[in-house]
């Protein structure tokens, strides 16, 4: 009501020229059409209003009515809808009021400026600048009347390019690039090809100018822009474009690639339209299938064929439209592996199922098409035994089993991804200001600091074959699933075949060595092997003990796959063992036994030591060429406490003994060697001496030599004294025996006194002796005997004196030392009266 009360106040319609207003009369509800410069009142049954997408709505005020008139400048043009018919009434005349024409509902017309005028209503009239192009951009162009079209079609503006200033995209689907063609000129004859819906290319290298004629409208992109950039590719670039009905083209560069109307530019994920070459070396190559047939050279490839092309084949390489890149994930190019030296791969082929065992150093680059690298997934008991106290190795494993698990469960294990799988989700433009962004020019850039040089880091423990690494002393017997066999000692790297594992030994454990707990390994220790055990044995005198000992083992021969020939050669050596020593400890007593256990088990697993022989035979297995070179008796156990304790009593004292004749021993070889010693000193004092008096006696007859003339002279004279001599002593002994003479008869005549007076002295004795005898005559026997007795007590007085020190050292008294020296003699006989005595007393002189 407002809006009404607001209209009635100002009923005057003014315009000026350039502007047209539209007025209802809703009593016939006709429209008619104002065109200034113009002036009119309106009745109230006039209602001002506009068009608003195709219908007519009242306006709320006659300014809001008010409209201009679209003007096209030079070099834009007006898209007119809903023309009317040409002739009389084509558009209302300026200052005039007209009634609503007959339109050409659902029609266009291209009206080229400069051009101004008013719309009927239900018209729309934008206006558009004319399309201008640069070499690098294009228009693209649709036919919506085809009559219309064959008849303006000479009415469109086409300013062609004054010169070439680019090449034009010709490419041709082989991938060749011909010569550049100068543009086509505009046509000035219609087309009598053009067909409703047809779609044509307006290239920038070819026009620069462009506005179409009616018949032909310019498709904008999803943008709203109607110039398009085509894609521009440098050298070892490329470009795919996909046509409508399925088939690619591929265009390499340096070139400006123009669409053709039924292509769109093929995106690679995201980064652009433009795409490198792929650069392939002898260790690189790519995986394509042929999806058409053709020829190149003088090879002929057929529809299915797949191919594996590598950098000894081409350098570069494009893709063609029969191609198909194959790609497992996301990766296209398949790259040699690496083999260090020691470490090998599994190649499989895919045909046949064979797997290869490839060793290092190489760089292998296997064929997709029949090889594929493979690796062995081993089960956690392998892993314990081959890799013993590994964890690492244990968890790869466990993730390997689990990688292969979700792969089976998800897909197959090769799916194909083809380049025809993937779609053009972005606008051409897009894809093209993203690649320009990400692919610069030639240029050369020199940093200023010093480069690393590039560095590989090969970190392939768990990626290649499964590698074992045997010890030293060490052996493993590697079996294949067609039952071959070989052995490997260590120390080196056995590398296995896909289809080999290790053979496994169940060993004896325990002291006693039993077969309760087995240990298995797939490591045979071939020398210096170390078994211990615990031998229970039985003497003849039915005592039992248990004797610890420890073998040593090797293995011999040149058949090295007998020594695997028993799988638990710990039980079959010590149950032998064990054997031996019971039937040979069987027929000795326990003292034998535990004087000489080392010795007799020795005897009985070695073997007595043969005369000339420096080492025993030992004991042999032909079984598994398995020898005891050697066995050491750690300690004898007797299970009997108490006989342990009388071995020991009757040790100790035997020790005793030993001692004692030992300490023995040494005084004598410490006086023996004390004797050599001084005797061997004497002999050096009397070599001194020796060598001493040679010394002198050397001295000696030098000077002897000497002084002999003056000896001889000496000698001559003292020759003349002795006889000087002689002569005085033959004279003086003439008067020694005169004097003698004398001296003898002095003698002579004095002894014949004494004489005369000895003999008056027997005479005067003999005289005596009668005298005395008669008057012993006189003395009775009993007077006699008791004189003697005296005499013989005094006597035996004083031998007891002299005898008191030797009874005080024997211990003994002096009458038992008296008896025993004095026994048969008359003194005895003397020393036993008292013993007579009736009272026991002795009588004392």
């Amino acid at each position: 009501m407002s809006d009404e009360r607001g209209i009635g106040r100002d009923r005057d319609l003014v315009l000026s020229p350039g502007q047209f207003a539209f007025i209802q009369d809703e009593t016939k509800g006709g429209l008619n059409v104002y065109v200034g410069p113009y002036k009119t009142s309106l009745a109230n049954t006039d209602r001002p209003g506009v068009f608003v997408n195709g219908r007519f709505t009242k306006a709320g005020s006659l300014d809001q009515t008010i409209q201009d008139f679209p003007i096209a400048r030079e070099g834009s043009y007006i898209v007119l809808e809903n023309p009317a018919p040409s002739g009389e009434g084509e558009h209302p005349q300026a200052g005039t009021s007209s009634v609503t024409n007959k339109l050409l509902v659902g029609s266009k017309n291209n009206i080229a400026g400069p051009i101004s005028f008013a719309l009927w209503p239900g018209q729309v009239a934008p206006v558009v600048p004319g399309h201008r192009l640069r070499s690098n951009q294009y228009l693209m162009v649709r036919v919506y009347n085809e009559e219309q079209a064959r008849r303006n079609w000479s009415k469109s503006v086409m300013v062609k390019k004054s010169e070439q200033t680019s090449t034009t995209d010709t490419t041709s689907k082989d991938g060749t690039t011909p010569p550049p063609t100068p543009p086509t000129p505009p046509p000035t004859t219609p087309e009598p090809d053009l067909t409703m819906g047809q779609m044509m290319v307006i290239r920038g290298n070819e026009v620069s100018f462009y506005i179409p004629p009616t018949g032909i409208e310019v498709i904008p992109d999803e943008n709203g822009e109607y110039t398009r950039e085509a894609v521009t590719l440098e050298r070892l670039e490329y470009c795919m474009l996909l046509d409508e009905n399925g088939s690619k083209r591929y265009v390499r560069g340096p070139a400006v690639v123009f669409p053709e109307p039924t292509e769109t530019f093929v995106s690679q994920d995201g980064a652009g339209v433009k795409r490198r070459a792929i650069e392939l070396t002898d260790e690189m190559g790519v995986y394509v299938k042929v999806t058409a047939d053709y020829s190149e050279g003088e090879h002929e490839h057929k529809m299915g064929d797949e191919l594996f092309i590598t950098g000894k084949d081409q350098k570069i390489y494009y893709p063609r439209e029969e191609h198909a890149l194959i790609k497992y994930g996301t990766q296209e190019r398949h790259f040699g592996v690496a083999i260090p030296g020691g470490e090998a791969r599994y190649l499989m082929n895919k045909q046949t199922g064979s797997v290869k065992l490839v060793k290092g150093p190489t760089l292998l680059l296997p064929d997709p098409r029949r090889e594929v690298l493979i690796r062995r997934v081993l089960e956690d008991r392998q892993v314990k035994l081959w890799f013993p106290n590994n964890e690492e190795a244990l968890q790869h494993n466990a993730r390997l089993r689990e990688v292969t698990r979700q792969s089976l469960n998800a897909s197959a294990s090769y799916a194909a991804i083809s380049e025809e799988s993937v779609t053009a989700s972005m606008p051409a433009q897009r894809h093209v200001q993203a690649a320009s962004r990400a692919h610069a020019g030639d240029n050369f850039q020199r940093g200023t600091s010093y480069t690393q040089p590039r560095t590989l880091t090969l970190d392939t423990k768990y990626e290649g074959a499964v590698s074992i690494a045997i010890w030293q002393n060490y052996a493993v017997l590697i079996v294949n699933k067609q039952g071959n066999t070989r052995v490997v000692c260590g120390p080196q790297t056995a590398i296995l075949e896909y289809d080999e594992s290790l053979q496994v030994l169940s060993l004896s454990t325990g002291k006693p060595k039993n077969t309760d707990k087995l240990q298995e390994t797939v490591y045979l220790k071939v020398t210096n092997n170390a078994v211990t055990d615990y031998v229970e044995v039985e003497t003849a005198d039915m005592v039992r003990a248990t004797i610890k000992v420890a073998y040593r083992v090797n293995f011999e021969g040149d058949d090295q796959q007998r020594w695997f020939a028993v799988e638990n050669y710990v039980k079959q050596l010590c149950d032998h063992a064990r054997s031996r020593l019971r039937s040979a400890v069987k027929q000795i007593g326990i003292e034998e036994l535990n004087s000489m256990y080392s010795t007799i088990v020795r005897d009985v697993i070695l073997g007595k030591k043969a005369e000339g022989e420096k080492a025993r035979q030992g004991m042999y297995f032909e079984e598994n060429h398995m020898r005891v070179y050697e066995v050491e008796v750690l300690k004898l156990d007797i299970n009997d406490p108490q006989i342990m304790e009388m071995l020991a009593r009757v040790q100790r004292e035997t020790v005793e003994q030993t001692l004692g004749i030992g300490a023995k021993e040494r005084r004598l070889v410490m006086a023996t060697r004390e004797g050599d010693v001084t005797r061997q000193t004497l002999e050096v004092e009397s070599l001194t001496l020796k060598a001493k008096a040679d010394a002198d006696q050397e001295r000696i007859a030098l000077a002897h030599s000497v002084t002999l003339s003056r000896v001889e002279k000496e000698a001559e004279i003292e020759k003349q004294r002795l006889e000087s001599q002689k002569v005085a002593e033959e004279l003086q002994s003439v008067i020694d025996s005169i004097v003698l003479a004398r001296s003898k008869l002095a003698q002579d005549q004095e002894f014949s006194f004494e004489k005369l007076k000895t003999d008056e002295r027997l005479r005067e004795l003999e005289a005596e002796t009668t005298a005395l005898v008669e008057k012993a005559k006189a003395i009775s026997p009993d007077f006699i005997a008791a004189l003697q007795s005296v005499g013989d007590k005094v006597a035996l007085v004083e031998v007891a004196k002299s005898m008191a020190p030797l009874a005080i050292l024997g211990g003994e008294s002096v009458q038992d030392v008296l008896s025993r020296l004095l026994a048969g003699t008359p003194l005895g006989k003397v020393l036993a009266l008292p013993a007579a005595n009736g009272n026991g007393a002795t009588t004392r002189s």
